[in-house]
This record gives structure tokens, C-alpha cells and sequence, in this order.
């Protein structure tokens, strides 16, 4: 169901006429040929907004990867020296410590589990040096004035930290999943932006198509303007018609002149639209861009139920809804957490053992060397109703959102239906203009046979020629109304993406 080459209005050139009019290809604008499909390809990779998604989609990925830091394994180390000097005659006792020198080291693992306690684990080890001072006046032996004592410590603990309130299970996992919430908003926003751009380009693109189609139009009429000025020509020369009547077609002519640099005008201006929505660079030489793909309808059969079927579960501005209905139910479930008293226990069990080296001290643990356990319970609750607000604040959050997807289904449900509608008319108004146009044509033909038979003037023939040229403008609209309105379903329904293959890919976690 193409868009005619105009055959009807060369036929009534030919039947004004000897002369032969000029085909419609070369009627139309001349410019840069594109197809719809490479300028999608282009608007995925130069689109400005698409970049900004990205980067915001690359954002929320990241944070939801440092979200998760709190869960995994943490490994510490730690190694320390000191050494301390005492001064000489610090005091009159027989045995003074003037020199301590001491080396440190643990090594532990800590992990957050899964009820929101913190398991750890520490291995350390001691190894001392101490200088002593011997006084004989106290009656040792003023022989050995100075003696060393070597000395190694090993420790080994085992801690539990389990609150039992606030934090407890699921609620240590929130900021978590709050994260993955909005990584997930984020992929579907993404994918909500890049559904958005295609819509924008595609209705950009057949808007183009029909000004250009006007555009070859009004040239038509414009040359069968021509025509009939000639016709009147000759019918004056014959003395057959008033002067008036060259007049009138002068006039006309003029007028259609008018509309068809209006046209003109119209087809720049559609032109850089597309460009913008593109991401194409715009010239001074090469504005005019001449639509590639052919201007027909497209065959689309589409049922209501199962379009609505599709757009309640894959339109894109509904699953973005969903996406922040997530992410409130988690910070409802943090609110509520935090309005919680904190009721923490800390266990913790360690294993010591001594010797005078190092090896000595580690095989002394849990063979004699000492243990030591202990238990604590910890309580904190905040006094007055901030907390309270904080759950009130994020409730309503949650509930304003549940009635904006409420309300968003409803408005899918009807643009649904409309757009359906816009489809299966525009087929059928691409029909009655087919019809239009035979009659349209079959009356311009004998309106020109009537003039120059004396029965009809001028002012008719004009008219009959307005009403071709309005069917033929009628036609072009309805298809450009079709694929708009195709457009237009296919975003509803969530496929615009899939039709022209595009992805919108997740970032690497």
C-alpha cells in the first residue's frame, strides 16, 4: 500500500498538456539519503542522554559492588616494636629494669554472617627482651650486676559480636539489596531512556517522510497550476475566456508557490530535528536529509489483549516504577529496623601460652598456658519520635510510589488501546485515500475536458486540482500516522528495543 509516484496527477498533467512532467524522485528534496535503521545505530552510540544513562547505570553498579564489601572476608595483619629505656638511679631497689625491648605481631580474619553478627578470629605472638640492673648492696652477688630475661607470649581468640534487636538477620542484608535495587532501577531506566531516544528518532524520522512527501506534492500542484495556465493561455488566444480568467490561474499560482516554499521550510526544519535526535553534525552545505526507507505501509497486525499483555509486563516506565518499589520496600524495612532498640552480646574465648622462645610459647597454648572467656550485653535505645518519623517518612514513600504504578497502568491500559486504534485507522484512512485519489483523478480529468469544451472554468478546474492535491496529502499522513503509531505500541509494549535490535547492556560486576 506505497504512496503512489504521483501516476495520478502526471496523468492529469498529460491530459492538460503535451508536455511531459518530470518524474517524482527527481520532485523531491535533495539532500543526504538515510535509512531509519542507520540513524538508530548512530543515535545509540552519539546520544548525549544515553551517555548520561550510562554512566549513571555504571554508577549504581558500582555501588552495589561496594555494597557488598561488608560481606566478605577481611584479613588484618599488624606487626609492632618498642623498646624502652629506664634512667640510671631512677630508684634505691635491688633488682631496676632499665631496658625493655619488645617485637608484636597478629594476623586475624573477620566476616559479617549472615544473622548481622561479626565473626573474627586472631592469631598474635609476643617476643620480649628485658635488661635488668642487680644492686649488691642488697646483697646479691656483685659479680653479675646485669642479667637478660628472653620471653615469648602466643595468643590465639575466637569473637563473636551478634546483635540481637536492631540488625538482626534480614536487616544487616538491606543496604545490600538496597544497592542491587537501584543497580536493577538503573538498568531499567537505562533501557527506559534508550526505548525513549528510539520513539523521539522514529517519530522524528516519518515526520520528515510526510514533509517531504508534501513537499513533492505541492511541486505537483504547482506544475499543474502550470499546466492549466497554459491551457488558459492558449483558450484566451482563442477568444474563448476572459482575461480574468489568466488572472485567477496567475493567482493560484502564486498561492501554490507560497505553500510549496512553506514546504520547503518545513522539510529543513524536520531535517535538523533528526540531526539533533541523532547525534549528527550539522553544515551549513548539507542540511536536508532525504528519507531512505520506503514510504508504505508496513503490514502490523495487532490485537488489543495481547498488547496489553505486554505492556502490563514489559513496559519500560512501569518496570522502572517497580524497580523504586523495591528499593522503598528496602528502605522501609531499614526505617523500621532502626526504630528498634540495640540489644548487642559479645562472646569471646582466648587461649594464651608462654616459653622462653617463640615455638616454646606457641605449643603452650591449650597445654596449660591459661584461656581466658568472657561475655558482654550492650543496650542503646533513643529517647523521643525521630525514629518514628523516619518509618512514617519512608511508608509514604513506598505508598506513593505503589500509587504511581497504580495510576501509570491505568494510562498504559488507555494509551494501549488508542495506539491499536491509531494503527488499524491509519491502514484504513491509507485505503479510503487510495479511493479518494481514482475519484480525485477521474474528476480533475473531466473538469479539464469540460473547460476546454466550454462547459467549466477555470475556478473549477483549480478546485478539483485542490482536491487531488488534498487526498494525495491525506494519503501521506495516514502513513506516516501508521508507522508513528507502530512506533509509539512498540514503546508501550516494551519491543521497541528487540525490533531494532538494540541492546542496552549491564556493566561487568
Amino acid at each position: 500500500m506505497a504512496l503512489p509516484s504521483m501516476p495520478s496527477l502526471l496523468a492529469v498533467t498529460l491530459c492538460a498538456t503535451a508536455l511531459t512532467a518530470p518524474r517524482l524522485a527527481s520532485a523531491g528534496p535533495s539532500g543526504e539519503a538515510v535509512r531509519l535503521d542507520d540513524l538508530i545505530a548512530i543515535a545509540v552510540r552519539e546520544s548525549a542522554g544515553l551517555a548520561r544513562t550510562r554512566a549513571d547505570r555504571t554508577i549504581a553498579h558500582a555501588e552495589a559492588a561496594a555494597a557488598g564489601v561488608g560481606d566478605d572476608w577481611i584479613t588484618t595483619a599488624e606487626v609492632g616494636w618498642n623498646k624502652t629505656v629506664v634512667g640510671e638511679d631512677v630508684a634505691y631497689q635491688p633488682v631496676q629494669l632499665t631496658e625493655d625491648a619488645k617485637v608484636t605481631g597478629t594476623v586475624g580474619v573477620a566476616k559479617r554472617i549472615p544473622t548481622g553478627g561479626t565473626l573474627s578470629a586472631q592469631v598474635g605472638l609476643a617476643q620480649s627482651t628485658q635488661q635488668y640492673d642487680l644492686d649488691p648492696r642488697f646483697g646479691l652477688d656483685a659479680t653479675e650486676t646485669q642479667q637478660a630475661v628472653d620471653n615469648s607470649q602466643a595468643s590465639a581468640q575466637l569473637r563473636l559480636s551478634q546483635p540481637l534487636v536492631r540488625g538482626f538477620g534480614d536487616a544487616a542484608s538491606a543496604p545490600r539489596r538496597r544497592a542491587e535495587a537501584a543497580a536493577e532501577g538503573a538498568n531499567v531506566k537505562a533501557q527506559l531512556a534508550a526505548e525513549e531516544m528510539i520513539r523521539d528518532l522514529i517519530v522524528s524520522y516519518w515526520e520528515l517522510a510526510y514533509a517531504a512527501q508534501e513537499l513533492q506534492v505541492r511541486k505537483k500542484s504547482l506544475d499543474l497550476a502550470a499546466a492549466q495556465f497554459a491551457t488558459t493561455r492558449d483558450a484566451r488566444r482563442a477568444g474563448t475566456v476572459a482575461e480574468s480568467a489568466i488572472r485567477a490561474v496567475e493567482y493560484q499560482q502564486a498561492v501554490r508557490e507560497e505553500a510549496l516554499l512553506r514546504a520547503q521550510v518545513e522539510v529543513e526544519a524536520r531535517s535538523l530535528d533528526l540531526r539533533r535526535l541523532t547525534g549528527l553534525e550539522i553544515t551549513r552545505r548539507e542540511i536536508v536529509l532525504v528519507p531512505g526507507d520506503r514510504f508504505e505501509l508496513e503490514a502490523a497486525d495487532v490485537r488489543i489483549d495481547d498488547a496489553l499483555d505486554l505492556a502490563l509486563t514489559d513496559n519500560p516506565r512501569l518496570q522502572a516504577l517497580l524497580a523504586d518499589k523495591r528499593a522503598a520496600d528496602v528502605d522501609v524495612a531499614l526505617a523500621e529496623d532502626a526504630a528498634r532498640p540495640q540489644i548487642d552480646v559479645g562472646l569471646a574465648a582466648t587461649l594464651f601460652g608462654d616459653g622462653a622462645s617463640s615455638g616454646e610459647a606457641v605449643g603452650a597454648l591449650g597445654a596449660g598456658g591459661g584461656y581466658q572467656v568472657s561475655a558482654t550485653l550492650s543496650f542503646q535505645f533513643e529517647l523521643g519520635a525521630g525514629r518514628a518519623g523516619a518509618t512514617t517518612a519512608a511508608t509514604q514513600r513506598r505508598a506513593k510510589v505503589v500509587i504511581d504504578a497504580q495510576d501509570l497502568r491505568r494510562m498504559i491500559e488507555v494509551e494501549v488501546v488508542q495506539a491499536v486504534h491509531a494503527v488499524t485507522a491509519a491502514q484504513r484512512r491509507a485505503e479510503l485515500g487510495d479511493k479518494a485519489i481514482d475519484v480525485a483523478v477521474a474528476t480533475v480529468q473531466a473538469e479539464i475536458a469540460n473547460f476546454k469544451a466550454g462547459r467549466s472554468t477555470n475556478f473549477e478546474v483549480l478546485q478539483r486540482q485542490d482536491e487531488l492535491v488534498d487526498a494525495e496529502l491525506r494519503k501521506a499522513r495516514s502513513i506516516a500516522d501508521h508507522h508513528i503509531a507502530v512506533a509509539r505500541l512498540e514503546f508501550l509494549t516494551g519491543t521497541l528495543l528487540t525490533r531494532y535490535g538494540v541492546t542496552v547492556r549491564a556493566p561487568r560486576r
